[in-house]
């Protein structure tokens, strides 16, 4: 059976349970599938001569730096010639890269379909999709622990660091694309690779990924499934947690992006290969609430991150003490 056939058993008002008790039993029970390896339609570039890993001669493979997991490079030469750019972004990363987990998103349909649905709201139903111009998305990453309790305790005071904490990989920040062109170097190759793939009258977006480990970017074109497509047009009602009790309300583009935050936390037997070992680097984002001279873009989207949601709530009067 294959991971499109195994996804029609899943409803998708099925996937959007307001707690968190709920939402682990629920993904607890979902099917396995295979990870769906043409969804995002991954496309390496090498970060030293920009070289597309499709037009690299026979017999030539690109290889990423063993040491944080991110930049790729067709040569040790390029990588010798990028070193001095990259080195003060090297950081040491044990387990999977930040590569890996977007991979993991976009090519498992459970995660893949809240971007999808994503899209949808922020381009209004695709309704004046043009070919030559597709939507794009930016979404930021970053790793946070899947432990709330380790959270709030990272925010209060430095932790032990001879103890490893788990994480997992979590959304901070979607937005819509205002460029007025996409299809542009490396994305224009993409989308001809991603178009190639899907049959007449798919439509395609963007989605840039950026994260707190890297000041890279990665870039992936999706298709828009007609599931996604009908799911957001049927305004969808979800519940939710207040601090008066639980409340409902129609389904919009940011809870879409929660939705995806609580599938992949409540994924607690990490089927979806998005948890990790916390980083120092890691843990220095999350310290940076309180750190009112940090202004990087990590910590400035995990402050928004923390006040759009009310699971961080205990710890807001102490971020609220720093400048936004």
């Amino acid at each position: 059976m294959s991971s499109g056939e195994l996804l029609q058993n899943v409803d998708p008002s099925d996937l959007t349970r307001a707690t968190l008790d709920l939402n682990e039993d629920l993904v607890g029970s979902f099917p396995l599938m295979p990870l769906d390896k043409e969804a995002g339609v991954p496309t390496v570039m090498c970060s030293g001569c920009s070289t597309l890993d499709h037009y690299l001669e026979e017999g030539m493979t690109m290889k990423r730096c063993s040491r944080c997991k991110g930049p790729w490079y067709c040569s040790k030469e390029c990588q010798l010639k990028d070193w001095p750019k990259h080195k003060p972004n090297c950081h040491k990363v044990e387990g999977p890269g930040m590569t890996q987990f977007i991979e993991s998103i976009t090519n498992n349909l459970y995660t893949s379909m809240w971007l999808r649905v994503y899209a949808a709201f922020a381009f209004d139903m695709f309704e004046n999709y043009c070919d030559d111009n597709p939507p794009m998305i930016h979404v930021y990453l970053s790793v946070e622990p899947s432990d709330i309790h380790d959270f709030f305790a990272i925010v209060e005071s430095e932790p032990d660091l001879s103890k490893k904490i788990e994480g997992m990989v979590q959304v901070t920040g979607a937005a819509k694309n205002t460029e007025s062109e996409v299809l542009t170097g490396l994305r224009l190759d993409i989308w001809r690779k991603c178009s190639a793939k899907c049959s007449k009258g798919t439509k395609l977006f963007f989605i840039q990924f950026m994260c707190s480990r890297s000041p890279l970017s990665w870039n992936c074109c999706i298709p828009l499934t007609e599931r996604a497509l009908n799911y957001a047009r049927s305004s969808p009602m979800y519940d939710y947690l207040t601090p008066e009790g639980e409340a409902e309300a129609p389904m919009n583009k940011d809870v879409a992006i929660q939705y995806l935050n609580n599938t992949i936390r409540a994924d607690r037997e990490n089927r979806f290969k998005l948890r990790t070992d916390m980083t120092q680097l890691d843990i220095d984002v999350i310290r940076g609430l309180v750190d009112g001279e940090n202004k990087s873009d990590a910590i400035r989207m995990l402050k928004q991150h923390v006040f759009r949601h009310v699971l961080y709530a205990p710890i807001r009067s102490l971020v609220a003490r720093t400048p936004a």
